[in-house]
């Protein structure tokens, strides 16, 4: 049951320092879209921004994660906690890959928000990326799910996705050379 293993202290004291990172990497990515810092929303310039509602579908699931660490007895409002933000972040990300595949391009992904710092090059502005939202999709599911196999099989591919996606950008961009580490 993964309530219980995420409310074991040695367990819970890892997912919601991961989550409290979430949310505050999602947030100032958020901050940098409302203020308009690009600094806030992008590794370096050049590269490509994370998007506003790629920061919000990251920021609610990690929400969800903190809700499911409590050491409370799961009352309906906890798991509407958890049943809610995973919800809105699937509907952002499965909006952002019906848009891919339909041509009907900024419906959903820049409603909120208009992108102006979105290089030219890296394709339409604005756009979630195919792997965030498959990504954002199964780390949903997983802590919907509440099944610990499923967290952890669900975590591994998101991670993977976005591991190959995030190389095979790199690549195409000029390597890693752009990136200030």
């Amino acid at each position: 049951d993964l309530d219980r293993i995420l409310r074991a202290s040695h367990h819970s004291d890892l997912v919601r320092l991961l989550a409290l990172l979430t949310l505050v990497i999602a947030g100032s990515v958020i901050l940098g879209w409302l203020t308009g810092s690009h600094h806030l929303v992008t590794l370096a310039p050049g590269l490509p921004t994370m998007k506003l509602n790629t920061a919000i579908a990251a920021s609610l699931l990690a929400v969800a994660l903190l809700s499911l660490t409590r050491d409370a007895r799961p009352t309906r409002w906890s798991r509407w906690l958890v049943s809610g933000p995973c919800a809105i972040a699937s509907v952002l990300a499965v909006s952002a890959l019906v848009e891919r595949v339909t041509g009907h391009l900024h419906l959903v992904d820049v409603a909120i928000l208009d992108d102006r710092f979105t290089p030219a090059h890296s394709g339409p502005p604005g756009l979630m990326s195919q792997a965030a939202a498959i990504g954002l999709i199964l780390t949903a599911i997983g802590i919907r799910a509440r099944s610990a196999p499923l967290v952890l099989v669900c975590s591994s591919l998101a991670a993977a996705i976005a591991s190959v996606a995030g190389i095979a950008f790199l690549l195409r961009a000029g390597g890693l050379s752009n990136i200030p580490f």
